[in-house]
């Protein structure tokens, strides 16, 4: 077994999706923490980031099982983060290829090097929406789009190899990942900052968001866990909220008036109807879709309990702290 020294562990670890905002976190976390630390990274992806860092790089797609497998000579643990997330007009194909394809080649290779942990980053998505407010993770899964779909069959997957052959995995299921580098929610960032923000359905709905440092100080967590083997965790924020409280909060933290426009689901749906097939006739991204005003009318906030009590997560980041800082990050980056 890789050598435990205090609080940091020292192995040998391969990361997948290492150019993207959660994977790149995490890589200069384990990196400042002592550990070897090796991409598997695509021929175009951009690696400046990776290199400055001092990550040792291997190329590979985790769709083509074949040019993996130089990837994990003399791994202990993996990490595998690549996904294929939400984008306007991509065919289904892609994500079934990326998300489920993808991960039982990783599943597959890290089962022939026998490696010691395989920690996979799935999506608190996958129980869709909630109904129960916080849940669990004893939810069934309910996913509502393409995405959600693909995520929780990789998560099957994931689970069927630690049941059926012993793999020692362990899933991770963060909801609403923000912070430095993110461009995804800097999309909700500057429609605020432009005052285009608009609140649907009153911003009734609950979100609950999760500062980046807290979901790699989960996935560091899993390092040294033997309990969490075989096992789902949620992993969220300090709390949940509505989405009118977190959006004035950005307001707040960007020095711009707070959203006054409101509009109903039923209206909000009829214009994302119209715009998506305008979207179709002129090849643009709508604004807004049916997709998106689903996400701004659903709950999504969890009970974080089995993660507390297993691998001793606490969120450290309160949610005033980490908009403050994410809104500094992109103004300072030339973001906004």
């Amino acid at each position: 077994m890789p050598k435990i020294r205090g609080e940091n562990v020292y192995m040998k670890i391969l990361v997948t999706g290492g150019t993207g905002f959660i994977g790149s976190h995490l890589i200069k976390s384990l990196i400042d923490g002592g550990n070897e630390t090796r991409c598997l990274v695509r021929r175009n992806s951009n690696v400046d980031n990776l290199q400055k860092l001092g990550a040792e790089l291997v190329y590979g797609d985790v769709t083509e099982a074949k040019s993996i497998g130089d990837a994990f000579a003399g791994i202990d643990v993996v990490y595998h983060l690549a996904g294929f997330l939400g984008r306007w007009g991509i065919p289904d194909q892609v994500y079934w290829n990326t998300n489920v394809k993808g991960t039982q080649n990783m599943l597959e290779k890290s089962y022939e090097y026998d490696i010691k942990k395989f920690i996979y980053c799935s999506s608190a998505g996958v129980t869709g929406p909630v109904s129960l407010i916080p849940q669990d993770e004893l939810a069934p899964y309910n996913p509502t789009n393409i995405y959600e779909l693909t995520k929780a069959e990789a998560e099957k997957c994931v689970l069927n190899f630690y049941h059926e052959k012993g793999l020692p995995a362990i899933v991770i299921r963060p909801e609403f990942i923000y912070g430095p580098m993110d461009k995804h929610t800097f999309q909700l960032f500057k429609i605020i900052s432009n005052k285009k923000f608009i609140l649907i359905d009153g911003g009734r709905a609950v979100w609950h968001p999760t500062y980046i440092d807290d979901l790699i100080s989960s996935f560091k967590l899993c390092l040294t866990s033997q309990k969490a083997i075989g096992q789902c965790y949620l992993i969220a924020g300090e709390r949940y909220l509505t989405i009118k409280e977190f959006s004035s909060k950005i307001a707040k933290a960007l020095n711009v008036p707070d959203t006054k426009i409101a509009i109903p689901k039923n209206m909000a749906l009829l214009l994302a109807t119209g715009i998506e097939k305008l979207g179709e006739i002129l090849n643009f991204d709508p604004p807004l879709s049916r997709s998106r005003v689903k996400t701004f009318c659903g709950n999504r906030a969890f009970d974080t309990a089995k993660a507390r009590k297993d691998l001793g997560y606490v969120p450290t980041v309160t949610i005033d702290e980490g908009i403050q800082r994410t809104a500094n990050w992109y103004k300072q980056n030339g973001w906004l």
